[in-house]
């Protein structure tokens, strides 16, 4: 097994062969590694990477590889869950607004034309 280097946050998996280069004949390998890492509210999320390593490749390459697929994974995470859930409070004030639409919707149906909802109270 190859000296891998790992960046914080990773577990390397496993190392096999994949198949042979057509042009030397040398093994194809790949690495899989779980990439796990926490979101701006302590979530842990988690993704499985493989990294092809061509036979022409040093440890250099594969290194700056893995080091890409780790900063491509903090990336979609920041993206992804930037913005938070909303709370039980909050849903309920966004449950009360669609009841508002949705009634001020019915009124509106009840008018002459059908556009326009004059209120009551105004």
């Amino acid at each position: 097994m190859h000296d891998i280097w790992v960046p914080d946050g990773a577990v390397h998996n496993a190392t096999a062969p994949l198949g042979l280069s057509v042009e030397t004949a040398r093994p194809i390998i790949h690495h899989r590694f779980t990439l796990r890492g926490k979101d701006r509210w302590g979530v842990t999320h988690e993704e499985r990477v493989i990294v092809v390593q061509h036979p022409d490749e040093g440890q250099a390459e594969l290194d700056q590889k893995i080091g890409e697929a780790t900063e491509s994974f903090q990336t979609k995470l920041r993206e992804r869950y930037e913005k938070r859930p909303p709370t039980i409070a909050e849903k309920k004030e966004i449950g009360r607004i669609m009841d508002q639409i949705r009634s001020a919707s019915l009124r509106r149906k009840e008018s002459t034309n059908n556009l326009i909802y004059y209120p009551k109270n105004f």
